[in-house]
């Protein structure tokens, strides 16, 4: 043996008594914890009621709370000053305690003479290598780490009340960090006012949480009632399939079988079972399953593409339910943003309180913060129910106090008074009436529809695509930054892609169909860009809609419009020049403009762009001067092509001479779908039935009304004369206004319009014929809008009418209602003639059958049949056609999961000819076809009663 006996036990003293060192660390540590928190409940109570003054009571007065018990600072002390000893005591325990302990039961057999007799060859082995490895730890490193560890735990421990106290007064943060690491102390002392404030919070939470399940459940409700309701219109659209379209499908299907037994449509073969048909003679076990499936393959086509709409005049339980529940879920709606706008106001100074730093604060939302900051703050007061207070810096303290003041007499406050305010809400929306929410939702059709796309995306056959554009230029745009901050209101998924469509080309024409919001994208465009850093825009517009635009940017973002325009346009020029802003002005006050040398502004919007097709005329080169001084311009116009492709060749060449430069001289020889591709990048057009599935039906009636026999002589009259325009006056012009069939056909209309509950608007193009319509209907006339109307004057009336009761009539000049005026509480629209121009029609239209409008959309038309009106239709027909094929759809407004429909092969040279406008040529081939029907007609083909028949559309 290399080792005698008395060396081992020397060695092993030493390691055990090495190991008893690190465990009377810990076990001190451990014990002074709890002598620390023994003193604290001992102060609990006492510090607990100061605490109640020094917080809730009497804040800035002198503090009760200076200094903890010496006792309490001596362990405090102790606790403190052991904390790098215990880590170091775990650390040493970690690295050597299984290695020494194995190496001191491998040498047990040295120190005892018959136990090493008795140990075989390969113990004793083991024993004097455990020895070597046991000495070689008890000299160099591991001696002095012990030893100091020894040495350190003997002086701490010797720290006595007088020099804790010292230690405090020297190093208060190093006892706080201490302090804070101990588990709560004095529960019981907890302040009476901290339990009311944690019970009032805990009431907001839960209201909160209760608010979560209200819109879980509410959710459910629409969901489960809209799918029932997308089945019966899908129903329905499989009752108006007939059995014989199923053999595409089906090609041996004894269709003459099924209907003789009454399955008539594919409705019916989904209502009936697979074995109700293999009961019919000829339809095997085989045949019912084709059937079925065919049926049912149906279904889902359809329903796939079905829009959810919402009549109130063809109400049923399913969207009974749907609109008491989208009602209640509104309210909740509107509850939960005034919520979160509480919780952005106030996340800052909470988690200021809680000692949060702004940079968390930053990366998370405001009601993360603010929970965060809450929990913080109550945590901590929590924890200052025994001596902690002293152990507080100033600050720290100053900032609870300021916490606890905010938490009690505003956080708590504000949000009781919210929960207050609901519940009241809710009780009386509760014990309403189903005519309430109907009512409601007439008023609010577009929150109402925005809520049903959140819960159920689709479902209102909106279809979330990238508009047809090139898959890298759609990716580039939909990941456009924007801050739309100070836009006050909502902007729909393709209202919000247009913005970016805009911001990101730069210079566009936005031609979206009246009623999408083409004034909204543009004031959230010029919002985006004064938030970049933009300080002047210029609107330019038709005067008529001038008003409408100053109010439109005022009520919508917090831009403020300059409107430059009249007498003083010359000081509100100097005074936007100055202070920036949106200008307001007209194509004819261009002329005026005047800037200073250098001077640039962020944007410029045309209104109605198609008023500068024309490049000869004044204002497109007053406008094209005006370009000059900003890179961004904005051309809005629903008409950008009528009937020539060179008129949107001259638009583009506004914003972009090089590309128009390219398609000049060759536009003739491009198919439709050619054009809009090459213009995608600077046109973008959507239309309602892609972006707006919410709107209600649009029903069109052809009013075809047979002459008097007084009409009639009339008309030959001006047929003879080669009046052209009193020939487009038919009917209107007759002798005696009560026999003719127009008027006779307004009346019944305007009768039949106010029986439903629904307002009317009236449009000719003639102002002599509003006179009479005017005339005609007497006081259920509202009043007449044209041209000598001041646009103010317009707006009044429109207002007047929007307020009037059911049955009333606004009448207008197509030329003059039709442009700029939001006219959406006309649900029946009357076109007393048929007009020269589609796009003049369709804008008044849209007028009525616009976003916002929740009710279905009647439009009638007034037409006389064997008169110039049949012609005309036949003109508006073929120009419909040219304008749908090359301005009617952008490529960035196609749909791209859309199917195109069949379009004209023809080239556009076609086109070329017919003019806005008919053209003198076009009107003798009119004049004199209407001279020959006239010449072949005679007067005893018209009654002397005017009648009148009705075809839908």
């Amino acid at each position: 043996m290399t080792f005698t006996r008395n060396d081992a036990v020397q060695l092993i003293t030493y390691h055990k008594a090495n190991q008893a060192l690190l465990q009377q660390v810990l076990d001190t540590a451990k014990d002074t914890q709890s002598s620390l928190q023994f003193e604290a409940s001992l102060e609990a109570n006492e510090y607990a009621n100061a605490l109640n003054t020094e917080l809730f009571h009497a804040t800035g007065l002198p503090s009760s709370l200076d200094l903890p018990s010496p006792n309490f600072l001596k362990y405090l002390s102790i606790l403190n000053q052991l904390e790098p000893l215990q880590q170091r005591a775990l650390a040493l325990q970690e690295r050597d305690s299984a290695v020494v302990q194995q190496n001191l039961i491998a040498l047990s057999p040295a120190t005892s003479r018959l136990s090493w007799f008795f140990s075989n060859r390969t113990s004793k082995a083991l024993a004097e290598r455990a020895y070597e490895k046991l000495r070689q730890l008890a000299s160099g490193s591991y001696l002095t780490q012990y030893a100091q560890l020894r040495s350190s735990f003997e002086r701490v421990t010797a720290t006595g009340p007088d020099e804790a106290t010292l230690n405090f007064e020297l190093d208060r943060e190093a006892f706080q960090r201490t302090y804070s690491l101990l588990p709560a102390t004095g529960a019981k002392g907890s302040s009476p006012a901290l339990v009311s404030l944690k019970a009032r919070l805990d009431h907001i939470e839960d209201a909160k949480l209760s608010l979560s399940q209200q819109e879980l459940d509410l959710a459910a409700v629409i969901k489960q009632n809209a799918g029932k309701l997308r089945q019966e219109m899908t129903f329905a659209l499989l009752e108006q399939i007939p059995i014989e379209s199923m053999k595409r499908e089906i090609p041996r299907l004894r269709t003459k079988t099924l209907t003789e037994h009454g399955y008539l449509t594919v409705a019916h073969i989904q209502a009936a079972s697979a074995k109700q048909l293999e009961e019919i003679n000829g339809i095997s076990r085989n045949g019912a399953r084709l059937l079925k499936e065919a049926a049912e393959q149906y279904g889902q086509n359809l329903a796939s593409g079905a829009a959810l709409k919402l009549n109130p005049d063809d109400s049923s339980e399913d969207s009974d339910r749907i609109v008491r529940a989208v009602q209640q879920y509104r309210l909740l709606n509107g509850y939960r943003k005034q919520w979160a706008q509480l919780e952005r106001n106030q996340s800052h100074k909470i988690a200021e309180g809680a000692g949060i730093s702004d940079e968390k604060v930053a990366g998370a939302n405001a009601a993360s913060a603010t929970n965060t900051g809450i929990a913080a703050t109550i945590r901590r007061l929590r924890r200052l129910n025994g001596p902690a207070w002293s152990l507080l810096a100033e600050t720290q303290k100053e900032q609870l106090r300021q916490t606890v003041s905010f938490l009690q007499d505003h956080y708590c406050p504000a949000y009781e008074d919210l929960i207050s305010d609901y519940a009241i809400a809710q009780t009386r929306i509760a014990g309403a009436i189903t005519a309430d929410a109907w009512t409601d939702f007439v008023e609010n059709s577009i929150e109402y529809y925005q809520i049903l796309e959140e819960i159920l995306p689709g479902i209102l056959g909106n279809k979330n695509s990238t508009y047809g554009l090139p898959e890298a230029l759609a990716t580039q745009i939909s990941e456009q930054k924007m801050s739309l901050a100070g836009l006050n209101c909502t902007l729909r998924g393709y209202q919000e892609w247009g913005v970016k469509y805009v911001l990101h080309q730069g210079s566009v024409i936005l031609g979206d169909e009246m009623g999408l919001g083409k004034t909204v994208q543009a004031i959230a465009v010029m919002v985006a860009l004064r938030n970049a850093g933009a300080t002047h825009f210029v609107v330019v517009s038709p005067a008529a809609v001038l008003t409408n635009w100053d109010k439109e940017i005022s009520e919508k973002s917090d831009l403020k419009a300059v409107k430059i325009h009249g007498e003083d346009r010359e000081e509100a020029l100097a005074r936007w020049l100055a202070d920036g802003g949106v200008a307001v002005t007209t194509f004819e006050t261009l002329k005026h403009f005047v800037f200073p040398e250098g001077f640039r502004f962020g944007l410029l919007i045309v209104d109605e762009a198609h008023y500068v097709k024309n490049p000869e005329a004044q204002r497109t080169q007053h406008l094209r001067d005006l370009t000059r001084f900003t890179p961004r311009h904005l051309l809005m116009t629903g008409t950008a092509l009528e009937n020539k492709v060179e008129e949107m060749v001259s638009l583009v060449r506004l914003l972009r001479p090089q590309l128009a430069t390219s398609l000049f001289g060759v536009a003739h020889m491009l198919t439709a779908e050619t054009f809009r591709e090459k213009v995608a990048t600077v046109y973008l057009r959507r239309k309602r039935e892609d972006v707006l599935g919410e709107l209600p039906d649009l029903v069109e009636s052809s009013e075809w009304c047979e002459l008097s026999r007084e009409e009639w002589l009339k008309y030959r009259e001006t047929v003879t004369e080669t009046d052209f325009a009193a020939m487009r006056r038919v009917s209107w012009n007759a002798p005696d206004l009560t026999q003719s069939a127009k008027a006779e056909r307004l009346l019944d209309i305007v009768e039949q319009a106010g029986a439903e509950g629904r307002k009317v608007i009236v449009f000719s193009f003639f102002l002599q014929t509003l006179e009479s319509v005017t005339e005609l209907l007497g006081s259920a006339c509202i009043g007449l809008i044209t041209g000598s109307v001041p646009p103010a004057r317009r707006q009044e009336l429109v207002d007047e009418f929007t307020e009037a009761p059911t049955g009333s009539v606004l009448v207008a000049q197509i030329q003059s209602g039709g442009t700029g005026l939001n006219i959406q509480a006309a649900s029946v629209v009357v076109f007393c003639e048929p007009q020269l121009k589609p796009s003049s029609e369709n804008q008044a239209l849209s007028r009525a059958y616009r976003m916002g409008q929740a009710r279905s959309v009647f439009v009638y038309r007034l037409l006389a049949e064997r008169t110039v009106d049949e012609r005309i239709m036949e003109l508006l027909k073929e120009k419909q056609q040219v304008f749908a094929a090359f301005a009617d759809d952008s490529v960035a407004g196609k749909q791209a999961t859309q199917m195109e429909t069949s379009e004209p092969t023809g080239d556009v040279s076609k086109a070329e000819g017919e003019q806005p406008e008919v053209d003198s040529t076009g009107i003798n081939t009119i004049l004199q076809e209407e001279l020959e029907r006239v010449s072949s007609d005679s007067p005893e083909m018209f009654p002397h009663h005017s009648t009148f028949s009705t075809t839908e559309s």
